[in-house]
């Protein structure tokens, strides 16, 4: 969404369209078999702008389970881009399912099975950009709705020193918190927030702490229910 000249929009897009039609190739900086997944990349690119064909998918072999997971999300962003693709619903169904299947959270941060296998340096992808990207890609998916908040969190929570592992992650991190931020926090959150366990209350007022505020509880002496309400606008966030 942000605007790009539309002279150097014409030749970025034209690079890509030259590439993907083998007309231009760039000499690798380190010799892999990545061929499918830098096409994906570039049909990806060009999807987002409504510029991609399905021809420019022939010469890809599709296999989403065989591929890194930034190929996999390259390729299910392209599935919601690009109408025409053959099969189409099966196909999201499978690249969902690749993708759930890889996710794991530890604790508050969101990793996936294939992390040894995802950082692909010389192509910039990393664990933590495929972290981000998941969330700017399934953001508005309905069967993602339910998710997007873990996600998002556990995309945050891979931060360190308050920033992501690689340039290219920390773009598309702004990106896709800006837009989380847009669609789940559109509303200010107002009000108050009151959480309680074992006999002991405690109340947050949004007027006076518009930042939220974190409450120490005292360990109750045998098993109680955490019971947390909001009462306002808003949405709140919460970490127990």
């Amino acid at each position: 969404g942000w605007p790009i000249p539309e002279d150097a929009r014409s030749k970025m897009q034209d690079g890509l369209k030259n590439f993907i039609d083998g007309k231009y190739s760039c000499a690798p900086s380190f010799a892999a078999p990545d061929l499918a997944l830098r096409k994906l990349a570039a049909v990806e690119a060009l999807a987002r702008d409504g510029r991609a064909s399905t021809a420019m998918l022939d010469s890809i072999t599709i296999e989403p389970n065989l591929w890194p997971t930034s190929a996999v999300i390259d390729w299910r962003s392209i599935l919601r881009n690009v109408p025409g693709i053959p099969g189409r619903d099966e196909r999201i169904r499978e690249a969902e399912q690749v993708l759930r299947a890889r996710m794991n959270f530890q604790g508050r941060a969101m990793g996936f099975s294939t992390a040894s296998s995802d950082h692909l340096w010389w192509l910039l992808t990393s664990v933590d950009g495929n972290a981000v990207r998941a969330v700017l890609t399934l953001l508005n998916e309905p069967a993602w709705q339910e998710d997007m908040p873990r996600i998002a969190r556990g995309a945050l929570a891979r931060q360190k020193r308050g920033h992501w592992d690689l340039t290219t992650a920390n773009a598309w991190g702004v990106l896709a918190m800006e837009k989380f931020s847009q669609t789940f926090e559109a509303e200010p959150v107002a009000g108050r927030t009151v959480a309680s366990i074992g006999g002991q209350t405690k109340t947050l007022d949004w007027s006076a702490s518009p930042e939220g505020k974190t409450e120490l509880f005292a360990w109750p002496c045998a098993k109680a229910q955490v019971d947390v309400r909001h009462e306002g606008t808003g949405k709140p966030w919460l970490a127990v």
